[in-house]
Parts: structure tokens; C-alpha cells; sequence
């Protein structure tokens, strides 16, 4: 169950997500978010020119998270234990190397990224997975998202990956 002070790893699109709606503080102030330094270097340079494009201060972000470093020899043994990480964007991918150094049940997991929840489930991660509707809403506040956001399509995904 997540709770007050959870420690969250989130992914590049979470980040982003949360600056767009205005929430970042909030959940900064209500969880202890961490992330790896890809995931940064994603935010600082993702498509500027798309018509949505939503800054980050990644300064800002830096001085926020203290975000990890991934050994190489991590994303190694992550990449042999599941071998379609190569598939990966680089940020999710370095997430879930360095989540699986960690001790197990200590953490919570942030992403709306089919891709990612799949990988998490073929290493044994799925049950640490949070829709980040849910970490909206622990903070007291509501918000309208995209469905790869909500509760349900985290639900969903998960079964059908149980289910296959």
C-alpha cells in the first residue's frame, strides 16, 4: 500500500506528466520521489519543438531528486535477465536496472509505459507498479489524465500480462 513519504521511482514521461499538470510539488512534498540520471537527461532533452512540449527545469529537478547513477554492470544483469530491454527507452531502461539492485518491497514504481510494466513483469516487479492517478490523488488532489495514467489501465495491463 503507498503512503505518505513512499519512496517512488518515476520515469521520464511521470516527470513530465506532473510538471504539465502543475502537481510536481505536491507530490515531491507528499512522497519521496527518486529517479536515475537518463531519466533527467530525457527531460532536458526531449522533443522541444513538438507543439506540446512541456519544460522541465532540470536544475530545479536536479537539486529535487539527487537522481542515481547505473553502473554498467547493473544494466548488464538487468539486459540478461530480461532480454528485450534492449527494447527499451534508455531512461525506463536504467530504472528498472537500478530498482533491482534495491531491497525488495522498499519502493514503488511509477510509469505509464506498456513497455516498461512488461519488462517489470518478466524480472518480478509488477506488484511495485503505482498508476500515477493514485499518487494524484494521495496528495488530496484530483486531476483529469490520459488513460496510460489511470488506475484501471495500470489494472488492466497487469492482468493481461498475468493472463498471457
Amino acid at each position: 500500500m503507498i503512503k505518505e513519504q513512499s519512496h517512488v521511482f518515476v520515469d521520464t514521461m511521470i516527470i513530465i506528466e506532473a510538471h504539465r499538470m502543475g502537481c510536481w510539488r505536491a507530490l515531491l512534498n507528499h512522497y519521496r520521489l527518486d529517479t536515475v540520471q537518463k531519466c533527467m537527461e530525457e527531460c532536458e532533452t526531449g522533443n522541444q519543438h513538438k507543439r506540446n512540449f512541456v519544460p522541465v527545469d532540470t536544475r530545479a529537478l536536479q537539486a529535487d531528486l539527487s537522481p542515481k547513477s547505473v553502473r554498467p554492470v547493473d544494466i548488464a544483469a538487468f539486459t540478461l535477465r530480461y532480454p528485450g530491454a534492449v527494447d527499451l527507452d534508455p531512461g525506463e531502461k536504467e530504472l528498472l536496472a537500478y530498482v533491482l539492485t534495491l531491497e525488495s518491497g522498499s519502493y514503488f514504481i511509477c510509469s505509464c509505459d506498456r513497455a516498461c510494466l512488461r519488462a517489470g513483469f518478466a524480472v518480478g516487479l509488477t506488484d511495485f507498479f503505482v498508476s500515477f492517478e493514485k499518487l494524484v490523488n494521495g496528495t488530496g488532489q484530483r486531476a483529469q489524465l490520459k488513460e496510460q495514467y489511470k488506475k484501471t489501465w495500470l489494472e488492466t495491463e497487469r492482468t493481461k500480462l498475468r493472463l498471457e
